[in-house]
């Protein structure tokens, strides 16, 4: 949702410097005038899908440690389709035993 918002806002910020209303005969015109303030909100607004984004990362990494997978298994991302496996293994259930990476879930 968090993303959704930083691209409307992203958009919005594109919107009043005029980069939509560009043809191919005026393309460096377009971003010859790009205001600093649209490059600065641009600049904040990546920083901060990059910060979610990694945020998002360790989440996942975890989460195939609690499944007893090894965080690898993300690279299945890149091929066609294999965000499915990714998506499957991320909905396994925890492993109720120590895993790899230690024992950290079950800390007495």
């Amino acid at each position: 949702m968090l993303t959704i918002v930083i691209g409307v806002v992203s958009i919005l910020a594109l919107c009043t410097s005029g980069i939509f209303s560009v043809t191919p005969n005026n393309v460096t015109w377009a971003l010859s005038h790009i205001t600093f303030l649209t490059w600065l909100i641009e600049l904040i607004l990546s920083i901060l899908l990059l910060w979610i984004k990694l945020g998002l990362l360790g989440y996942a990494v975890r989460r195939l440690h609690d499944a007893d997978y090894s965080g690898w298994w993300l690279w299945l991302i890149i091929i066609p389709f294999g965000w499915i496996i990714v998506v499957i293994f991320l909905l396994l259930p925890t492993v109720e035993e120590p895993v790899r990476w230690g024992s950290y879930l079950f800390v007495d």
